[in-house]
């Protein structure tokens, strides 16, 4: 996964959730969702971290893959907030967007 606003890599291993069963388990009971990976969820607007066993850097996208908001590190067991006109969301472990590895308005792609 490439920030294309600011040329870093994001994540090498980007796991793709796109049916309702894939969205609705996301990371539950995940052990191994190490520096590097990443989860993309098609549609919605939130997410949950119940049974998710670490913190989490979330990435609330557009249509055309552009930030709308960032949530650095929320804790298991919680919701997000809804983000309005969210298409897709990326989840990555927590501490991934440390520093400017990315904001709002930045365009990112993935294969």
């Amino acid at each position: 996964m490439q920030n294309e606003t600011s040329r870093k890599t994001l994540a090498t291993k980007v796991y793709i959730a796109e049916t309702i069963i894939q969205r609705t388990l996301g990371l539950m009971g995940v052990r191994d969702f190490s520096d590097g990976s990443a989860l993309v969820l098609a549609g919605g607007g939130s997410v949950h971290t119940f049974m998710v066993r670490q913190p989490l850097d979330i990435l609330f996208l557009d249509q055309h893959k552009r930030i709308l908001r960032i949530i650095n590190s929320i804790p298991p067991s919680r919701i997000s907030p809804w983000v309005r006109g969210a298409r897709w969301i990326v989840e990555l472990p927590g501490g991934s967007l440390d520093g400017d590895a990315a904001k709002a308005g930045d365009q990112l792609s993935w294969e």
